[in-house]
């Protein structure tokens, strides 16, 4: 976190970025500054520290840090060549309060929504510093002399019998050169005295802790005898980040009025009534939110979801003044708002919508040729923003509850479009918090308040395992791991003894939900979606992240006997999932009244364990694509299990263009038949249309892909085996089955902020586009391929020829299945190779025989050449200061491709080409050429010599 208030650890860690004008730098030591502000004294003063670490150096004074003080810091580096940099900008944090003593007596206090106290201070004195620490349960908001000094919307829901957290708030300027201070907080239940949760009455804990110059402190604490109560609330407008005014506006009735704010989004509105208009005492001028319409204008709301009534009520008191109203201490999930009793006739003025979310900041850019994907991810981080509310949530408009399985399957997602190292770091122990402490089982639904299940469905409960390691793996935090192994381990446990009763060879088969939400009956009732496979995915993975952290943390034997018991139960997965004979994974053994599970499914998770035979992993894949683009028709037909590892497994298979075909396919089920339906933010459901939701219209469940598209499509990834971004691989998929995608998507150009600094990728193709050399025909009919469409020229090779009964299409491609002719490659190469245009007659005697009496058959064919244009292709990267990068380069089959970095040539005539700055070194491994690069921004380019 940036400037930090009310850091309360004994050493906190210091990170920062490095940035030098020259490629190939690193830091090799460093040098740290902590000043206590007001006694302006160094407290450490590190010295030259050997070293490249810049990530999470903790803090190593000569004395603690006290609590309640202001602090500032700065670094300087020592590169390369052992150049020191000059002192970076100050930067700073203040200390919280790490213990009951330095509350200094503070009390628990309530009895109403507004509690004040009046400060006198000391006339004599100078006022140098003040900080509020308060703790408001649920929700509060605190104004010093009448003005707001508080700057949240909405408190943390926490497992409140466990944990709360306080804020602090640097009040300086609102005390400073004032005598007379009056402090007031105005509480509101939230979810701590909300009727599902109901743990208590809204309560007060705080300390008001004023510096003065001459280095004395006053501190001002809740008690019962220093606060007075009263039951009136102030309701004072409010401004947050993200405000939109309406879009559109129509009378949908006579006196009712929709507003369109043109967004989904959770929050709230401000009501504007001018003077004079609000003049008979006792109206409910009264706001209906809602996410959808049942048509285009004028029509009215749709109330898709009859238990929920989003309702804000001002009830007008006659006297004729200007009425500026804002709900406090909620917020509801909408796009619409009916507005009913208003006095007079609304305009565009009379509503402005507040969007509200955790105050975490954007990391992540990604923008594509394809606007449709540009517009999906805009949905995506809409939705993601909408359900982050202190924890990650389901959705704003229903049940707003942490459910886990949401929060780690889009994990990913928000990673690489925020700053999560605070907000996960904290939710993880918000889970370890509801951790049943008898048996390690964790609940579906954190905080733990009797929603959903314990123990929750391993997909769900897997959030812990899932969390804990993306915070240790993308932000390079040990301590996440040494503070939650236990715990981790705990669960695990609680896993391991319910696959020993489950009875399927070590088998995980308990689950709740499984491969929830696939296309077909995704919220309908009857619909049990539990999957033993799914179950057993999550067990594994499990397994080897804990086995993964405990050689770290050096606990060999339960490394060795976690990853023991995952090569078992590996070994059971096969056994029990696998059909060797028809090269698929599925659950044909599933329990009781549970649906099948997909084939996409069942393969994509599968690869992402590992456990694909070798030997079979080629047909393994065909048959995959052949489910995608044959049986599903060019799309998904998944859970928000399968989805998330889907994309992928189809991209490390060569097959990003049958990837690409399910992410921008515009018909259901789908991302961007949502955008075309008009949708703001991801649905929780594939179905569904513009003025028919069937469930919620804004959920993050379905935005797994948008790591996709960082990681594959733009190719930003943590190298193997590596942390913190300090090794990356750039791997962009460019090239599919079929040769270049750059006619369904031409460019990309993204970047993340790490801890690091900026990565970027950028790149750009042309040409290259897909063969049209592909035909399919009827037996009896004759197959044709010509070059005459293409520029003239000759047909070069055959990829694929099968007289029998393929599956697949030219649109994904094909495959072979029992029955082919054994003589289908040559008879198609002799009659087509070499020539401008061929044809072949589909019949038994060309092929030499029937291969499947009785069965009607198909000729298939695959062939390239002609004259074709070769593609072009750029690629740009930037790498941090001191991390280094493999840049995976494309050829395109290209027999002789040369490569350069801006005007300089690195790879010609097979061979690397040393000399340019910070390029250590090019390699050409079977289609694409492998490039080494230190720090510093690159701009390839690739050409056929």
């Amino acid at each position: 976190m940036k400037d930090p208030l009310g850091v309360d650890v004994m050493f906190p860690r210091f990170s920062w970025t490095l940035m030098h004008s020259e490629r190939a730098q690193a830091q090799t030591a460093w040098e740290v500054h902590v000043i206590a502000t007001d006694a302006n004294e160094i407290i450490w003063r590190s010295g030259k520290t050997n070293g490249t670490s810049s990530i999470n150096v903790p803090y190593n004074g000569h004395t603690n840090l006290t609590t309640d003080t202001h602090y500032t810091w700065c670094v300087r580096y020592y590169d390369a060549q052992g150049h020191m940099s000059p002192w970076s900008a100050n930067a700073s944090f203040s200390t919280g309060l790490r213990s009951q003593s330095d509350w200094d007596g503070a009390q628990w206090i309530g009895g109403g929504q507004l509690l004040r106290t009046v400060a006198a201070l000391p006339s004599n004195k100078q006022v140098v510093r003040a900080f509020a620490y308060v703790v408001g349960l649920g929700y509060y908001k605190l104004y010093v002399n009448g003005k707001r000094a508080s700057h949240h919307e909405l408190g943390a829901f926490t497992t409140y019998e466990k944990r709360v957290y306080y804020d602090t708030w640097d009040i300086t300027e609102h005390v400073q050169h004032n005598s007379q201070v009056a402090f007031g907080v105005h509480l509101g239940p939230g979810w701590y005295a909300q009727s599902s949760v109901n743990v208590g009455k809204p309560t007060l804990y705080a300390k008001i802790s004023i510096h003065y110059a001459d280095g004395s402190e006053e501190s001002i604490v809740s008690t019962p005898t220093r606060w007075k109560v009263s039951s009136h609330a102030v309701l004072p407008p409010i401004r947050i980040g993200e405000n939109y005014t309406p879009c559109n506006m129509w009378e949908s009735s006579p006196g009712t009025y929709v507003f369109d704010f043109c967004q989904n989004m959770a929050g709230f509105t401000t009501l504007r009534v001018p003077e004079g208009a609000a003049v008979q005492a006792g109206v409910n001028i009264t706001q209906i939110h809602a996410e959808a319409v049942y048509g285009p204008p004028p029509a009215p709301i749709h109330h898709h979801y009859s238990n929920t009534a989003e309702k804000a009520v001002y009830i007008t008191s006659g006297d004729g003044a200007a009425i500026t109203y804002t709900p406090l201490f909620t917020y509801m999930g909408f796009r619409y708002v009916q507005l009913t009793n208003f006095p007079g006739v609304p305009d565009f003025n009379t509503l402005t919508a507040h969007f509200i979310h955790t105050d975490f900041e954007l990391v992540g850019d990604i923008s594509f040729s394809d606007p449709n994907l540009d517009s999906v991810q805009h949905i995506t981080r809409a939705a993601s923003m909408s359900n982050y509310q202190s924890i990650p949530t389901d959705c704003p408009q229903r049940e707003r509850r942490g459910w886990l399985g949401d929060a780690q399957l889009s994990s990913e997602t928000t990673i690489h479009n925020f700053f999560m190292a605070a907000p996960y770091t904290s939710f993880v122990s918000q889970i370890n918090d509801a951790q049943n402490p008898n048996t390690g089982a964790v609940q579906d639904c954190v905080p733990w308040y009797g929603h959903g299940h314990e123990p929750a469905d391993p997909a769900w409960g897997s959030a812990y395992t899932f969390l804990a390691d993306h915070v240790y793996q993308y932000y390079e935090d040990d301590e996440i791991a040494a503070q939650h192994y236990d715990g981790l381990r705990f669960h695990l446990e609680s896993l391991i003894a319910q696959a020993a009763n489950d009875s399927m060879d070590g088998l995980l088969a308990f689950s709740w939900w499984g491969d929830w939400c696939p296309p077909a009956g995704c919220v309908a009732d009857g619909h049990h979606r539990n999957s033993a496979l799914v179950s057993s995915y999550m067990y594994l993975k499990q397994l080897a992240i804990v086995a993964k952290m405990a050689t770290r943390l050096g606990k060999t034997k339960d490394a060795q006997r976690y990853s023991n018991l995952a090569s078992s139960v590996g070994a059971a997965f096969n056994n029990h999932f696998y059909d060797a004979t028809n090269k698929i994974y599925n659950e044909t053994r599933r329990p009781a009244g549970a649906e099948e599970l997909s084939i996409q499914t069942c393969i994509a998770l599968a690869d992402d364990l590992g456990l694909i035979p070798d030997e079979d992993r080629d047909q393994i894949m065909r048959n995959l694509v052949a489910d995608v683009m044959v049986a599903n028709n060019g799309h998904l037909n998944t859970g928000i299990v399968g989805i998330k590892q889907l994309l992928p497994t189809l991209s490390n298979a060569g097959y990003n263009d049958v990837a690409l075909q399910i992410a921008q396919t515009p018909s259901q089920p789908g991302w961007v038949y949502m955008v075309q339906q008009g949708a703001t933010t991801l649905w929780e459901t594939w179905t569904g249309s513009r003025y028919d939701p069937v469930a919620s219209w804004n959920h993050i469940m379905f935005g797994s892909q948008s790591a996709w598209y960082y990681q594959h499509l733009a190719g930003i990834q943590l190298s193997p085996g590596t942390r913190g971004y300090s090794n990356i691989t750039f791997k962009p998929q460019v090239i599919g089955s079929r040769g270049a995608v750059c006619g369904n998507l031409s460019s990309v150009e993204a970047s993340v902020v790490t801890p690091r600094g900026r990565i970027a990728s950028s790149w750009a193709c042309g040409g290259g586009v897909q063969s049209p050399l592909c035909s399919q025909v009827e037996e009896h009919d004759t197959l044709r391929l010509s070059c005459d469409s293409l520029g003239g020229g000759k047909i070069e090779a055959v990829s694929f020829a099968s007289f029998g009964t393929p599956t697949g299409s030219c649109n994904g491609g094909f495959a072979l299945s029992n029955c082919t002719s054994p003589q289908s490659m040559s008879v198609v190469t002799k009659a087509c190779v070499g020539k401008e245009r061929c044809s072949v007659l589909a019949e038994n005697a060309v092929f030499g025989g029937d291969p499947c009496p009785n069965v009607p058959k198909q000729l298939a064919v695959q062939a390239s050449g002609c004259n074709e244009a070769p593609p072009t292709y750029q690629h740009s990267v930037t790498v941090p200061v001191g991390s280094i990068a493999t840049v995976i380069v494309p050829t395109f089959g290209f027999s002789s491709p040369r490569l350069t970095e801006g005007s300089a040539a690195i790879f010609k005539d097979g061979q690397y080409k040393p000399g340019v700055p910070g390029v250590d070194g090019v390699a050409l491994h079977g289609n694409d050429l492998v490039v080494a690069v230190s720090s510093g921004t690159y701009a390839f380019t690739l050409y056929q010599r």
